[in-house]
């Protein structure tokens, strides 16, 4: 499964990649799958109803919506943005910031995938900004 723009339903994943996935993320009891994206086998993204899941080249991430502080993209990709360098639906990457102030840095697929994850990130997060995370 190659770089996709738009996201897939998780039910609708490949049986064997929905497994994959499902033992990669140990799903709590009663966790259901908000949105999932899929760049390849190796690497893809999950929004749960407890928890933000992701995995790049099979190295699995989790954060509790609790512990999610903030989401960005890359100050560098918004002024190669604003700069008129790139366009918008090219972005690829996400910062997130953990209660912590530890960046997580989310590689998707350009287009309005990426838009939806920024959105329900934004919608489930713990919105409060820590001092040293970085303004836009």
């Amino acid at each position: 499964m190659g770089d996709s723009s738009s996201p897939t339903p998780y039910s609708e994943l490949r049986s064997d990649l929905r497994s994959k996935i499902k033992n990669a993320a140990d799903f709590a009891d009663e966790e259901e799958v908000l949105v999932a994206l899929v760049r390849k086998d190796q690497s893809w993204f999950l929004i749960t109803t407890n928890r933000l899941i992701w995995a790049e080249d099979d190295e699995v991430h989790r954060l509790f919506w609790h512990e999610v502080q903030g989401v960005q993209p890359p100050k560098q990709d918004l002024d190669a943005v604003i700069r008129g360098k790139t366009e918008k639906l090219d972005m690829k990457s996400l910062e997130v910031y953990d209660n912590a102030g530890v960046m997580h840095s989310i590689q998707l697929a350009s287009g309005p995938s990426y838009f939806l994850a920024w959105s329900a990130i934004l919608a489930l997060c713990d919105l409060t900004r820590p001092p040293d995370m970085p303004k836009i």
